[in-house]
């Protein structure tokens, strides 16, 4: 935003926690908001409420509005203004399985960060030449993979990284000290579907989140059939040259039961969460095609929430594509 915060018509306000949208009738007229003074204020709105706080947030503050499954909704005490059963369904996310080796010496990140000097060294040649380990995305390589005989497109997305944790299951661990590097791997349209839903009718509460990882058999299938696949792959050079052991699952993992016990015991989300106000030109759907949430005028809803479906990869540039779309939208609507 700085190339154009010294604009007239735009004004940024921080610290501010969104409490609900004012609602006259079926028309969204405002916003309230509450920053830490604890004071509630009332943005209103000439034209258009525009609600992008993400898949968790963007339904949570819909349903605080009083927009959501009704009976849900008046069970927890909110007046229900507009009945969309839809809201916070839908839930769909990347579950992402790590496995872990113990390597030879061989330039992995542990052994730069084991060592101090190193790690100093580390940070020079990025400051200095922007080169080296820090000059070097999240992961190093991709591959989309099919896994499941006579498909047609890719099931499953790999990712080679160039360090290893101590707790794969953890998305928090430490890097190890060993030498070790990660193949990351998930499913790239999974057909699991979760829900989210309020807690309470209190914004400070954290909504309850329903992923359902898992919960469709043909997603049980592919993760297998993709465990199988990173398998195969790390025993071909040159990796099995540089592959001491597997550190998780471990050699002790064999068999898909065995194998099923890891993958739901480690697997973690990769913080690709969408769907929860899905788009669509059905009646069912939370936002039409317009993004207008439907039954309330004046409301619509822009982030990774309206995707009918979770995109195949990373989803920040389809979060780009809709907020091109919706400010092209917004201005032939004005």
């Amino acid at each position: 935003l700085r190339p154009v915060l010294g604009r007239p018509n735009l004004v940024v306000h921080t610290e501010q926690i969104g409490q609900r949208i004012i609602l006259e009738g079926t028309r969204a007229v405002g916003v309230a908001v509450r920053g830490p003074d604890g004071v509630e204020r009332i943005h209103r709105a000439k034209r258009e409420v525009i609600l992008s706080a993400g898949a968790i947030e963007s339904p949570k503050m819909l349903m605080l509005s009083g927009i959501g499954d009704g009976a849900a909704l008046q069970s927890l005490g909110i007046e229900t203004k507009v009945h969309a059963p839809e809201v916070g369904r839908n839930l769909q996310d990347h579950f992402m399985i790590r496995f872990a080796f113990r390597t030879k010496p061989c330039g992995t990140l542990n052994e730069f960060m084991a060592n101090p000097l190193k790690t100093v060294q580390l940070g020079l040649d990025y400051a200095l030449r922007r080169r080296g380990q820090m000059a070097i995305g999240a992961s190093e390589a991709s591959l989309f993979a099919r896994v499941l005989p006579g498909s047609e497109e890719a099931e499953v997305q790999y990712q080679f990284v160039n360090y290893s944790l101590d707790n794969q299951a953890t998305s928090a661990a430490a890097l190890s000290k060993q030498p070790g590097f990660t193949f990351n791997f998930c499913q790239c349209r999974p057909d699991s579907r979760g829900e989210l839903t309020l807690r309470s009718p209190d914004v400070a509460d954290k909504p309850r989140i329903q992923a359902n990882y898992l919960t469709a058999a043909s997603d049980v299938r592919i993760m297998l059939e993709a465990a199988k696949l990173g398998r195969r792959i790390s025993a071909t050079e040159p990796f099995a040259g540089l592959i001491r052991t597997e550190d998780s699952p471990g050699p002790a993992t064999e068999g898909d039961e065995a194998m099923l016990d890891y993958i739901r015991q480690s697997g973690t989300t990769v913080y690709h969460p969408c769907g929860t106000n899905r788009m669509g030109d059905d009646e069912r759907s939370v936002v039409d095609t317009h993004l207008r949430v439907r039954g309330v005028q004046g409301l619509r809803v822009v982030d990774a929430s309206v995707f009918p479906l979770v995109p195949s990869s990373n989803i920040h540039p389809a979060v780009l594509m809709t907020a091109e779309k919706a400010a092209d939208l917004i201005k032939r609507a004005a």
